[in-house]
């Protein structure tokens, strides 16, 4: 039963989103929501990259959709603002990347030293040095808590290369055919990266069925890729806690270990050769407080 009335509410909140691409919707008083709404909501509106609509509620509005009641009185309510601009202009789509790092950096101020090192590693060797070799690949792994946290930071990399980078909300997919998600993904870039586009960001790419994950094995192969002056940008959001202090080799691991966990689906003779396309580098981030839609639950 309850978990029927939180897939009730979250379509709700889909449907009163609609196609709106630059939106926001504020969340308040979360404390009067019951346990189970919250545990369904925060993922989704975690998912939600920046530029897209975010889920949030307000107590004092007059509600645009009312949702399923829990008991006699729960009725969430939904108002729709203007799009959060949560970074300052930097210096975007350039041959710079190391001045657009130091801008964001100051906007992310929690984030390790670490964070920074290895964005930086792989801008420098992707830019330099002659026309790439490979496309650029960095995960930005996230804990509880800090999930919308790595969406915006993985924007913010992204618009380094393009001004307007490719965005995609892997969530989408979690339920649809695999082989059908993966033929999407496929036109998609290609398309895109015929263009002008040279960054693409995937959100929560561990909620991508596994074989269709397996798109990334050819678009990110270190040899043969067919864009190779591209740079992608991938966010994992753990619901595992991650100790964000531990030494940077267990914190990949950890990341590694929940990937392999979310494509169950795919052999793992199959996983292995993707994960070695897609991490050769891994960070985990902090929670910026400013970037977060809801705090992490804790549970009684």
């Amino acid at each position: 039963m309850d978990r029927a009335h939180a897939e009730s509410v979250v379509e709700d909140v889909m449907s009163t989103l609609g196609g709106r691409s630059n939106s926001l919707v504020i969340l308040n008083s979360a404390e009067n929501m019951p346990m189970y709404i919250i545990d369904s909501l925060g993922p989704f509106c975690s998912s939600l990259p920046i530029q897209r609509s975010i889920v949030i509620t307000a107590p004092d509005t007059t509600p645009s959709v009312t949702l399923p009641a829990c008991g006699k009185k729960t009725i969430l309510r939904v108002q729709t603002e203007a799009t959060l601009q949560l970074l300052p202009t930097v210096t975007q789509s350039t041959d710079d990347h190391h001045t657009a790092l130091n801008a964001i950096r100051e906007v992310f101020v929690s984030q390790s030293d670490r964070v920074w090192m290895a964005a930086d590693a792989v801008m420098t060797e992707h830019r330099t040095g002659g026309p790439p070799r490979r496309p650029a690949v960095l995960i930005i792994g996230a804990p509880p808590g800090a999930h919308r946290t790595a969406d915006v930071l993985a924007e913010a990399l992204a618009k380094v290369y393009s001004e307007k980078p490719l965005m995609i909300d892997s969530h989408q997919f979690s339920r649809v055919d695999a082989d059908r998600a993966k033929l999407h993904i496929d036109r998609t870039l290609d398309s895109t990266f015929l263009g002008d586009v040279r960054s693409a960001v995937f959100t929560r790419v561990d909620s991508l069925p596994g074989p269709a994950a397996m798109i990334f094995h050819s678009y990110c192969d270190h040899d043969d890729a067919q864009f190779k002056n591209v740079a992608y940008f991938m966010t994992v959001h753990c619901s595992d806690d991650v100790d964000t202090d531990s030494p940077p080799k267990a914190q990949e691991e950890a990341i590694l270990d929940y990937l392999k966990r979310s494509w169950e689906d795919l052999h793992k003779e199959k996983r292995g050769p993707l994960l070695s396309r897609i991490a050769s580098m891994v960070v985990v981030v902090k929670a910026e407080k400013n970037m977060e839609v809801l705090p992490a639950v804790k549970r009684q």
